[in-house]
């Protein structure tokens, strides 16, 4: 690969994943400031907060990116160790969770809007299961590769 395609690979999801962190960050500040606090009541936003949280661990992982390869990679830009490439891997797996949350709101917009169910039937009944799912699953993959040495360059 030429030094420039290398270059633009290392530093593209530098920028995207720092304006999404950035992003991330505000939606979780305004979710949780003291004057809008009331808005959580809403199982729209709780799922929102809860994807901006897990997209701070996503982002971060792109933000750092090939630094944390081990050195001897030889790769552009790699300068971390096995330790710093098993915990970039850790965060992108608890990435993970932000699909989940993402399809998680779209079912509520779909059961909420189209099948015009109640939001007070949708938070007793439905998101406590879909905070689980999607929370656990990515948690549950993480926790085992990490175990089985599975984040290798």
């Amino acid at each position: 690969m030429v030094v420039v395609e290398m270059k633009w690979i290392t530093w593209v999801p530098r920028v995207s994943g720092g304006l999404s962190f950035l992003g991330s960050s505000l939606i979780i500040y305004i979710m949780v400031s003291s004057n809008r606090k009331r808005d959580l009541t809403k199982p729209k936003n709780r799922l929102m907060l809860s994807m901006s949280f897990f997209d701070l661990f996503q982002s971060s992982a792109f933000v750092v990116g090939r630094s944390a390869m081990p050195r001897e990679t030889g790769l552009y830009g790699s300068a971390g160790n096995s330790r710093t490439c098993t915990v970039q891997g850790a965060f992108v797996g608890l990435g993970f969770a932000v699909m989940q949350y993402n399809a998680s709101l779209n079912l509520f917009y779909l059961l909420t809007i189209y099948f015009k169910m109640d939001q007070a039937y949708f938070s007793a009944k439905i998101e406590p299961f879909l905070h689980t799912f999607s929370i656990m699953g990515p948690l549950i993959a993480t926790t085992r590769n990490i175990i089985l040495g599975n984040f290798k360059p």
